[in-house]
């Protein structure tokens, strides 16, 4: 995401990596701290003070770091303010009085953590959420801009969670978890362990979170994160807790992205043929891509996985078949053949074919038969274009 918004973005991102933002930004937090907060003075918090120092110490982190109390009776959590160079620890409701010393670790390593993120890569990460949160704020803003800033905070929070599992131990980090979400004095995490593991063998779960995972994706990352798996795997794994299957109404920049390089590579896959390359088909897939016809020469793998992605993604390949079945209506029933037998490969065919039917009017007969004969049709094309060819030689 950082990459993307400094490629695509790059004006806005330079005002917030200027020093006019970053000061206005810093002046803002202060601010915003002595109006809404206790501060809580080193000399009288000694216990929370020297667990900030141990968690600073092993996160690798060398500021100084003040905590406060919110004002007001909230629900029970933290949050980390960030200024450069400064962490500010803010305890909401009362957190302090339901954690022990053990689970305060916990949640100062999880806070103290935004902190270092913000801080890698010379603090690029902190300008991509103010960036994407200035993007939502926008009156223009569209369903990309606000899922992208969404993910990019729920992947922060599975970050964070990961400082909670630096500084103390898997079970400590989830009765932390479980106290702060429930406001009980006691939780068991084993028992909640079992509970989680329950859920998720009666369904494919994933996020709906705006802010935080659910409870039960946080727990599960943190198993996973501790399991001793392969890294790659466990990515894979966080990756669906979070993102689950794409959904084309909930796509991302990124997810946009991907799916525009899958679509080159589909119609390259499609399109291969070279009996398919006439005028009007490379011609409407250069509508699509301006360099369509370069791209034949060294064509990308088409491997995005349909079965991770939603009805909505399906129908959309197939309608791009459809457009290429009528691209050049001189190729007539050759060219909905075709279709049928990348569909086929790809397992859309059974989605194809009423799509077909509905669109181009046809009887259910004839694109039965189409279907059904498709890879000899298509045998036959190849066969004719081939002999013309060597014809005109």
């Amino acid at each position: 995401m950082r990459d993307y918004l400094l490629s695509e973005h790059r004006e806005l991102w330079d005002w917030f990596a200027s020093v006019e933002g970053k000061s206005d930004y810093t002046e803002a937090v202060e601010l915003h701290l002595l109006k809404t907060t206790y501060r809580l003075e080193r000399d009288t918090h000694e216990d929370l003070y020297s667990l900030a120092d141990e968690v600073c110490a092993t996160l690798n982190l060398d500021i100084p770091v003040t905590l406060y109390q919110a004002q007001g009776n909230n629900a029970n959590s933290a949050a980390l303010y960030y200024t450069p160079d400064h962490g500010h620890v803010v305890f909401i409701g009362g957190v302090i009085e339901l954690l022990d010393l053990p689970e305060k670790r916990a949640i100062l390593g999880h806070e103290l953590a935004h902190f270092k993120l913000w801080t890698e890569d010379s603090g690029q990460h902190f300008i991509a959420d103010q960036v994407l949160t200035a993007m939502v704020n926008e009156p223009r803003a569209d369903e990309s801009h606000f899922q992208s800033a969404r993910l990019h905070r729920l992947y922060t929070e599975v970050y964070a969670d990961q400082g909670s599992l630096l500084v103390t131990e898997e079970k400590t980090a989830i009765s932390t978890l479980l106290k702060v979400h429930t406001g009980m004095k006691e939780a068991d995490p084993e028992s909640y362990m079992k509970q989680a593991e329950e859920l998720f063998m009666k369904e494919k779960l994933s996020t709906e979170g705006l802010s935080h995972p659910e409870l039960f994706i946080r727990v599960r990352a943190i198993q996973k994160s501790v399991s001793g798996e392969d890294r790659t795997l466990i990515e894979e794994e966080i990756h669906k807790l979070i993102q689950g299957e794409m959904k084309l109404d909930e796509m991302d920049f990124i997810s946009q992205q991907s799916l525009s390089k899958q679509t080159k590579a589909f119609l390259q896959k499609h399109l291969a043929a070279e009996w398919l390359h006439t005028d009007a088909t490379l011609g409407h897939a250069g509508l699509f891509f301006h360099d369509f016809r370069e791209s034949l020469k060294s064509p990308e793998i088409f491997d995005l996985d349909l079965s991770s992605v939603d009805q909505k993604i399906r129908d959309y390949f197939c309608y791009l078949l459809i457009d290429f079945a009528v691209a050049d209506r001189e190729l007539d029933e050759n060219s909905i053949a075709a279709s049928f037998v990348t569909a086929e490969s790809l397992e859309l065919a059974d989605t194809l074919e009423p799509l077909i039917r509905k669109e181009l009017k046809l009887l259910k007969k004839d694109v039965s038969r189409i279907r059904e004969d498709a890879i000899e049709i298509v045998a036959k094309a190849i066969q004719e274009h081939e002999q013309g060819g060597s014809h005109g030689e």
